[in-house]
């Protein structure tokens, strides 16, 4: 699938390598060029793991993101829906080293997160692999997308920040 390129998951399905998600990270917005350096210079690492219920997880500290293994990454869009998760979890990674004040407010950090994530999705042209266009797309009626806004309002309610 990947052309020799990917990782073998524990589960036996395979995903992108670290260096193929850099790749994709480095064709988009000027925060995920600088993630896509950091994760090529061992500043930040991309490891799998079973992650029932998220996408990804970054733990102030590790340096170490965490990608679900049970999702789905074959093929282009795969590969992008990796990289997309990486540049959420990579604001977390930006938070954390440069010592952002509000550690303690998640909704402030989940945010900017999903902030990045969203910006990062729409640079590379795939904005409907970023959470707050899917919930756009989800809250709108008839074929219109729901508001910025009313997302992050569904967001906020399925993470449990209302």
């Amino acid at each position: 699938m990947f052309g020799g390129d990917g990782v073998r998951l524990a589960n036996g399905n395979q995903a992108p390598s670290p260096q193929m998600i850099s790749r994709i990270l480095e064709t988009g917005d000027a925060r995920s060029v600088k993630l896509a350096t950091a994760i090529q210079n061992g500043k930040v690492e991309i490891v799998y793991s079973k992650l029932d219920g998220l996408n990804g997880r970054y733990f102030p500290g590790t340096n170490q993101i965490e990608l679900n293994q049970d999702l789905i990454y074959t093929g282009n869009t795969g590969l992008k829906r990796a990289a997309t998760i990486t540049a959420h979890e990579g604001q977390h990674f930006f938070d954390d080293i440069s010592g952002v004040k509000n550690m303690s407010n998640k909704s402030y950090l989940e945010a900017r997160a999903f902030l990045a994530e969203q910006k990062f999705a729409d640079s590379i042209g795939k904005p409907e692999l970023g959470t707050i266009y899917e919930n756009r797309v989800l809250l709108g009626e008839n074929g219109s997308l729901a508001t910025r806004f009313d997302a992050w309002d569904r967001i906020k309610t399925i993470y449990g920040f209302k």
